[in-house]
């Protein structure tokens, strides 16, 4: 199964949170943000998937 779309690194931002955190603080900081920044585009999508079948769906 590929990455993503449900795949085995669904939602790992507790683990990437947690393998910074052993790293130290400053590692833990970079590893959330870098985290956060790969699922932002997840919520943009998902938004944009709603709006389509909203508009496209005809009575």
């Amino acid at each position: 199964m590929t990455a993503g779309a449900g795949g085995p690194d669904r939602d790992t931002t507790a683990a990437v949170t947690a393998a910074g955190a052993l790293a130290g603080e400053e590692a833990m900081q970079i590893a959330s943000i870098v985290k956060v920044t790969q699922n932002a585009p997840t919520g943009v999508v998902a938004v944009a998937h709603t709006a389509w079948f909203t508009f496209k769906i005809e009575d």
